[in-house]
């Protein structure tokens, strides 16, 4: 399949090694025009050199760097129709572990640098009408993951501002979408296996085998799976994906999502629910059937694009019965659009 991508522009992040390596690598590989950073030169310059990409060093903490780093991609290549957010973990560790500016530094350099950069690149794609950003986290950002409490505490926060910045830009054919990944035999999870086999007793080849046997697939993700998987939420053929988190895990996660949309005490498939009534979570597990009232100001922001949806899917069943080509654009401000014929 063809992704579309050649000639757009993607600038990849801690790309000299491991996962973001194989991202610029599968997006170089689809015709991208790349730009990869990365803080040590050495390494950087012999990624660059293997994946073909622009190598840029920066140091993803400093905001300085930011701003340099996407003057000079821009300045290289062009108008940057790619950004894939991707930094070294935060250190292991408990809630007292680490000293208060270990914490502000984590922060900086793993959940502020992706909102910093993703505000220097949205407006051009805006402006351009299209744009992708993918943020890699990890199952962390969904699963607390033990003796990696910053990372668990800081990467929900970058689901969270993908999401709502998703739902502002969509409009402009401007996606983000967040990835959770999981085991991959990197140098971070190398040295994290190291850290299992001290506090457990253990040879390291005992801890990884313990961590692999949580895995359903039982074995550790391959770094070009997951480039692959980024290069196709990168491109236009994933343009309806935004504002959600994959996860690419081989099935560790256990984490259950409560289905949007269900009103409580009703089976599925009874009937929709009725418009403007919030459910709450501890009724579905209780089964109480309790509902709360929705403001009407909420009620109404519900309703006007629910009418709207299905003003919409009865204009495609008629034109379905007629034997005509389909409009999938959404109606727009609840009315329906004029047929030209």
């Amino acid at each position: 399949m063809d992704l579309q991508l050649a000639g757009n522009v993607a600038l990849v992040c801690g790309a000299s090694k491991g996962l973001g390596r194989a991202c610029a690598a599968a997006l170089a590989r689809e015709g991208a025009r790349v730009a990869v950073c990365a803080r040590t030169r050495e390494t950087l310059e012999r990624a660059a050199q293997e994946v073909g990409a622009e190598p840029i060093v920066a140091d993803l903490s400093r905001e300085d760097d930011r701003a340099r780093l996407v003057a000079e991609t821009e300045r290289r290549l062009g108008p940057i129709d790619i950004l894939v957010n991707n930094s070294g973990g935060p250190p292991p560790g408990g809630w007292d572990t680490h000293a208060i500016q270990v914490w502000r530094e984590a922060v900086e350099g793993t959940f502020l640098s992706t909102v910093d950069l993703g505000r220097r690149v949205i407006p051009g794609m805006r402006a351009r009408r299209f744009g992708r950003i993918v943020n890699l986290t990890s199952y962390g950002a969904l699963e607390y993951i033990p003796n990696l409490l910053l990372s668990s505490s800081i990467r929900p926060s970058i689901l969270a501002w993908t999401r709502a910045v998703a739902r502002e830009v969509a409009a402009d054919n401007v996606g983000l979408v967040a990835v959770c990944q999981g085991l991959f035999y990197t140098d971070r999870v190398r040295a994290l296996v190291e850290l299992r086999a001290r506090q457990g007793g253990v040879t390291p080849e005992e801890a990884l085998a313990r961590w692999v046997a949580e895995i359903p697939m039982g074995r550790m993700g391959d770094p070009a799976e997951l480039g692959d998987l980024v290069a196709f939420l990168a491109s236009p053929r994933a343009a309806y994906i935004t504002g959600t988190a994959v996860a690419i895990d081989g099935g560790i996660l256990r984490r259950l999502i409560c289905p949007p949309g269900r009103s409580k005490g009703r089976a599925p498939g009874t009937g929709p629910g009725r418009a403007g009534v919030v459910t709450h979570r501890s009724d579905v597990a209780s089964g109480s059937g309790r509902r709360a009232s929705a403001s009407p100001r909420a009620a109404a922001r519900v309703a006007g694009p629910a009418r709207a949806a299905r003003r919409h899917l009865q204009a495609l069943d008629a034109r379905r019965r007629r034997g005509t080509s389909l409009d999938p654009a959404p109606l727009r401000q609840g009315r329906r659009r004029r047929d030209p014929r």
